[in-house]
């Protein structure tokens, strides 16, 4: 499981994972689904997201953790 918080967010914004953090791929996409953003985290609870270069708007933030994905909508002030 993931949270995305705050959100909305202004400056920046943190992912808490729960469970088997191992080999993490989080991807940001606009809404119209372009890849802005992508990293991997190999063994990462917590992973700081780079919001404060992105503009105004909603983007969807997805972790992907071996089989597991998780699709979160962020709200960038």
């Amino acid at each position: 499981e993931a949270l995305l918080y705050p959100n909305p967010a202004k400056g920046s914004a943190s992912l808490q994972i729960n469970g088997d953090a191992k080999d993490i791929a989080v991807t940001i996409a606009d809404i119209s689904g372009k890849v802005i953003w992508q990293k991997t985290f190999a063994n990462s609870t917590q992973v700081s997201l780079p919001v404060e270069k992105l503009a105004a708007g909603i983007y969807i933030v997805t972790v992907k953790s071996g089989l597991e994905n998780k699709t979160l909508k962020l709200v960038k002030q």
